[in-house]
């Protein structure tokens, strides 16, 4: 009778170790899953299916309090509400949409999610959402992790116009160089005409007149070419399409070169050169006036 009581106090013995075993190893995996849940990027939180919180992670009320969307400091403050008790109803509803789609249709679910601020500024998240079960694998509700890319798509944002600036000034660029490149052919088809050694001007400025040299200067600059751009086309220094310009200038009493450019558009030498240096010549002087 003995033995067989020892015995039996012996089995208990060995199941209550077993038992404090398997609790101790619960405790740990239950320590590992907090630790799990408190440290992952993100706001974790879970619903049941009526959209009502069951629980979240610390990170979860530190940015729910960040964004003033909610003043308690504790955590479990958020259980027993909804989404309703802190968002705008619009908002609110797009959230209950997705939760009733995940666990509908039992399927996992990421989206952008916007939020407007009480201090009106916008909070831009990627929320994914998965259904939430019981160890009978049921769906009981969901289960999210929401990260804030607000900062991330301000920079997409800034990267995407970065872009469309660079394609627009590139199409500008060939546009201008393609301009430049008729102008020059323009111009070397009127320079071609320069077979005068002296023209002479009309008008107020009868008895004045200009060398080929003066003269291919002076058109070159009504057509909007700079002293370096007219070096380069006549072959000539930069230093000597200055000093002819500046002549020039004395002939015709200018001071400027808008001044010149007026004048030298008024002249009536300019206009029997060619039918295109004219309308360009045209151009120049509405662009002055």
């Amino acid at each position: 009778m003995t033995s067989k009581i020892a015995s039996e106090c012996n089995a208990d013995d060995n199941e209550i170790k077993t038992l404090i075993n398997i609790i101790k190893k619960q405790k740990t995996e239950i320590f590992q899953l907090r630790s799990v849940l408190e440290n992952l990027p993100g706001s974790i939180y879970w619903k049941d299916k009526n959209g009502i919180y069951l629980g979240r992670n610390t990170f979860s009320m530190e940015k729910m309090q960040s964004a003033n969307l909610e003043h308690n400091l504790e955590k479990d403050a958020v259980i027993g509400k909804t989404d309703y008790d802190f968002f705008p109803k619009e908002v609110a509803d797009a959230y209950r949409k997705n939760d009733l789609e995940v666990m509908n249709k039992g399927i996992e679910i990421t989206s952008e999610e916007g939020v407007s601020l009480p201090d009106g500024s916008k909070l831009i998240q990627l929320s994914s959402k998965r259904p939430l079960h019981d160890e009978k694998n049921n769906i009981i509700g969901v289960i999210g992790n929401t990260v804030d890319i607000t900062h991330l798509k301000k920079i997409e944002a800034e990267l995407r116009e970065a872009k469309e600036t660079a394609e627009e000034a590139l199409r500008a660029k060939e546009i201008a160089e393609q301009k430049a490149k008729e102008k020059s052919l323009d111009l070397q088809m009127v320079l071609k005409d320069f077979t005068q050694v002296r023209y002479y001007l009309s008008g107020k400025y009868k008895g004045v007149y200009l060398t080929k040299r003066e003269a291919e200067c002076l058109t070159c600059l009504t057509m909007g070419l700079t002293n370096k751009e007219i070096a380069k086309l006549l072959k000539t220094s930069h230093r000597t399409v200055e000093s002819q310009l500046q002549i020039v200038k004395q002939k015709f009493g200018c001071k400027g070169r808008s001044e010149l450019i007026k004048a030298a558009i008024e002249c009536s030498f300019l206009e029997g050169i060619k039918p295109n240096l004219h309308c360009s010549t045209k151009a120049s002087e509405e662009s002055l006036t």
